[in-house]
């Protein structure tokens, strides 16, 4: 494990001022690296392994950022 003074200070920023929890930051994660594919609530949740109201809280947080954004 690495110690959090190895990530660059934007890094470090990003964290500390946008992300609130494990769901934001695994969701915000898995939306970058499959940026192409289409999901769902029921689809992030089933990835990540954590409840659907979990991710739904972390998408609207992501979202209120600027950070992600949802259709339909």
């Amino acid at each position: 494990m690495s110690d959090a003074s190895e990530l660059p200070d934007d890094v470090r920023t990003l964290l500390q001022e946008h992300i609130e929890s494990y769901e934001q930051l695994e969701t915000l994660l898995l939306l970058r690296r499959e940026r192409y594919e289409q999901w769902t609530l029921d689809g992030l949740a089933a990835r990540l392994r954590v409840g659907a109201e979990l991710v739904e809280t972390a998408l609207a947080r992501l979202r209120a950022s600027g950070f992600v954004d949802t259709t339909g």
